[in-house]
């Protein structure tokens, strides 16, 4: 009774004060927000996004994962662990209470603390992996990024394995390289019967949203034959960006250095694709940094930035908003070849390479990716597997539309093999072939060793 009274005269001097006032009114939402920055970034990269979420979901918190991105020693899976850490140090508010929100490289962490949570991995706990509700991205180099060349050619480019300059880590530059084994590996295991559980749990068991950030093109370059170089975030291309892709594998061991075999490329998809007008980093008046949200949105009505709203959106209706402009822009994709060599083979870096194909169909442009063109030699050989990117427009103007793309695999030593796969825009396409030695031109090549010639 005294309580009543007293709430009743509280009110009459204009105190809102309810009878469970230690409760915030809206509870719709009780769940933790881990967010996960990129490399050479930290807590500021995400600016009032913790502030924000807490504003829009009083019961739920959000939590600034870090972790040391200039410490060359360390890789993802080691931030991965600690992330792993964490979440079994959070209070569990409901069976799948665990948000990840993550930018550039902090992608890559989060995908590397559920694979090996899933597969039960020594300090990793399946059992914080099954209270994961959503997995939302924003501009993350699933698949690899042109910057992660500046390790080799800028901050590691003396063979030093630590630069007290660099903001980036050696072996996490290194890991984001095209081609690298962490991508290698990850595709193996993505597209073998192995990872069939681990496929179905990402897509069944989990939400995932990738927030892809693209910067207003001016239409002249929008249309022009070099739109793919320029599609992004000035930072990561758009294809890699997103963790679906295009798989295509030859079926034959044995081929015919004449014929055209056919490789046809099957879309594995886990997860939802948002675009948004938005920059990797805070740097130009036409796009936001892609998750640096300002403090007008700690007041969700007052709030304008479009990739922040896009993730609560998701949140909110699990569906996707997205900017079909952006979307309907895109013009460039990735081709990425594996191939398996036979052993023995010589000059590798200098004479092997793979020769895109004249065609009279002019709906491909290719790009002149690190100052080649229709030619490129392997981005990296390990353990006798070559690995090779073309990038390239497709020309037409229908949405998603693919386009076959030929090419040869040469070598003095090997019997050459072409290949017709299938390239679409906006996705990358990974394709598994193999190579046999020209055992005729092995037998010219050891005689005119021997006669010294």
């Amino acid at each position: 009774m005294l309580k009543s009274i007293t709430l009743i005269i509280l009110s009459i001097f204009g105190f809102n004060i309810s009878a469970n006032s230690s409760t915030p009114k809206d509870c719709q939402l009780n769940e933790t927000f881990i967010l996960i920055h990129g490399i050479g970034g930290s807590q500021r990269s995400f600016w009032k996004m913790k502030e924000s979420i807490e504003a829009k979901y009083p019961c739920s918190k959000a939590i600034e994962f870090s972790y040391e991105t200039r410490n060359s020693k360390k890789t993802t899976l080691d931030f991965a662990k600690k992330l792993d850490k964490l979440i079994s140090n959070t209070k569990q508010t409901k069976p799948k209470d665990i948000n990840l929100v993550m930018h550039s490289q902090g992608g890559l962490v989060g995908l590397n603390w559920m694979l090996n949570s899933f597969k039960k991995q020594k300090g990793f706990h399946k059992s914080n992996l099954l209270r994961l509700n959503r997995y939302i991205s924003m501009s993350t180099p699933f698949w690899g990024s042109d910057y992660a060349l500046m390790g080799k050619t800028v901050f590691y480019s003396l063979g030093v394995e630590d630069n007290i300059v660099s903001p980036f880590g050696k072996k996490q530059l290194h890991y984001m390289k095209y081609g690298s084994s962490f991508y290698m590996n990850m595709i193996d295991y993505l597209t073998s019967e192995e990872s069939d559980d681990f496929k179905h749990f990402l897509k069944n068991d989990i939400q995932m949203l990738n927030i892809i950030g693209a910067v207003p093109l001016p239409k002249i370059l929008a249309d022009s034959k070099f739109a793919q170089f320029y599609e992004g975030d000035m930072v990561v291309n758009v294809p890699s960006m997103k963790i679906n892709f295009n798989y295509a594998q030859t079926q034959n061991k044995s081929y015919s250095p004449h014929n055209i075999e056919i490789a046809l490329a099957e879309p594995i998809n886990f997860a939802s694709e948002s675009y948004a007008h938005g920059a990797h980093l805070k740097m130009l008046p036409n796009a936001p940094g892609i998750v640096f949200v300002p403090s007008s949105c700690i007041k969700f009505e007052e709030c304008e930035h479009r990739p922040f709203l896009n993730l609560i959106n998701y949140v909110e209706t699990q569906n996707v908003d997205s900017n079909e402009e952006i979307h309907e822009s895109i013009r460039g994709f990735d081709l990425h070849v594996i191939v398996d060599l036979p052993k023995g083979l010589e000059d590798l870096e200098d004479d092997l390479e793979i020769v895109a194909l004249d065609s009279k169909d002019e709906s491909i442009s290719l790009s002149r990716y690190l100052f080649r063109h229709t030619e490129q030699e392997p981005l990296q050989i390990i353990d006798n597997r070559a690995y090779f990117v073309f990038k390239g427009s497709i020309m037409t103007d229908a949405i998603d539309d693919t386009v076959h793309f030929d090419f040869k695999i040469k070598h003095p030593q090997i019997k050459s093999r072409i290949i017709r796969t299938y390239v679409q825009k906006g996705r990358i396409t990974f394709l598994k072939t193999n190579v046999q030695k020209n055992k005729e031109q092995k037998s010219r090549f050891n005689l005119l060793r021997f006669l010294g010639l």
